[in-house]
């Protein structure tokens, strides 16, 4: 529900709040990576819990990203805004002062709930800040900050832990947290959107429990292996809640997935193919980082900069996706994926001692 137009200055205001919150979320999903080393050596974390301190917070934030922008749309979006960007910030120093792998992945998760009241709600109130003939340029400034969040983690969470500690990739979201707050309790104005549907409370309870214990069950599989009964319990309690989701959104008036848009097969594909390349970028990140750091035993610092030759085409390839699209049309899509999937499939075959190139710095 749009109001009167905005000043000039608020726009601003209100553009500044929503790109600094956006860029520190997906500076999260990747500044932790490079910390993971030395948070395992640390806090004396088991290699099979590891990888929870990354999937509390994924899962917490793709669980219930659906449900924040329902809250918003209902009950304010500067309202449940400002919510997610608390429990964020102040989840962020749980983080950095847990002592132990329990507190640190409770607090982890808690994170990717502020994270997903945050991150649906932040277009929507660009959206209604700009007019139709400066949103786009409002949007392409907002895309371009979470682009350089998600590109920049690597890099910035390598120095931290180079100068400070594990815990300085979480205490460095408190201050770009406080700021963010400033700016949209200042800024911001509220907004609704009063055709919002109802909160599908079922739905949601039912795909993030299917979620936890279907990741559960992947990452236990070495553990438990694939054919104990702890595995077959575990996969089938995964798939019962996963398809009882299924069952209540085509039943529910209001559901919080239409299962309707998988009808068009476009739709269906491109959620496929995003998920696929989202999964083995995000797979590689983990395994890389372990790999350059606990195996050849280089620094946080180089291996945040060695992912510079990664992320650099990223972030021109995201900026120029729009333009290359209306060149070249959206079924050459293919090539991206077939370039991920050559790229994954190479680091596949690192071994140690494989003469990667490796950023030396200069010591004193």
């Amino acid at each position: 529900m749009a109001g009167q137009p905005l000043s000039a200055r608020r726009r601003v205001v209100t553009l500044t709040a929503m790109c600094v919150a956006q860029g520190m979320i997906l500076l999260d999903n990747t500044i932790v990576n490079v910390a993971l080393p030395s948070i395992q050596r640390e806090l004396d974390v088991n290699p099979g819990n590891l990888i929870w301190v990354v999937n509390a917070y994924v899962l917490a934030l793709a669980s219930l990203i659906m449900v924040g922008g329902t809250l918003g749309d209902r009950y304010g979006r500067k309202r449940v805004f400002l919510v997610g960007l608390a429990i964020f910030t102040a989840m962020s120093a749980a983080c950095a002062l847990s002592t132990d792998e329990s507190a640190l992945i409770a607090a982890r998760a808690a994170q990717g709930v502020g994270a997903a009241l945050v991150a649906p709600l932040s277009l929507s109130i660009l959206a209604d800040a700009y007019p139709p003939e400066r949103r786009t340029a409002a949007i392409g400034i907002w895309a371009a900050a979470a682009g350089l969040g998600f590109g920049a983690g690597p890099v910035v969470g390598g120095i931290l832990v180079e100068l400070f500690s594990w815990s300085a990739v979480f205490w460095v979201n408190v201050p770009i947290g406080i700021i963010g707050l400033v700016l949209v309790i200042s800024g911001v104005r509220e907004s609704r959107n009063p055709d919002a549907r109802r909160l599908d409370i079922g739905g949601a309870v039912l795909v993030a429990s299917g979620l936890c214990v279907l990741t559960f069950a992947i990452v236990e599989s070495e553990h438990f292996g694939w054919t104990s009964p702890t595995m077959i319990v575990l996969l089938t309690t995964a798939g019962v809640l996963l398809v009882s989701f299924l069952v209540v959104e085509s039943r529910v008036r209001e559901p919080m997935v239409p299962l309707g848009l998988f009808r068009d097969s476009r739709f269906t594909v491109s959620c496929a193919v995003y998920a696929i390349m989202y999964l083995a970028l995000a797979s590689t990140f983990f395994y890389v980082t372990l790999f350059f750091q606990n195996v050849e035993g280089w620094s946080a610092l180089e291996v945040g900069l060695s992912w510079l030759i990664m992320n650099t085409p990223f972030l021109i390839a995201s900026m120029l996706a729009g333009r290359l699209a209306g060149w070249i049309g959206t079924e050459t899509c293919w090539l991206g994926v077939l370039l991920g999937g050559l790229g994954v499939l190479a680091l596949a075959f690192l071994t140690p001692g494989a003469g990667v190139w490796r950023p030396r710095l200069a010591t004193c």
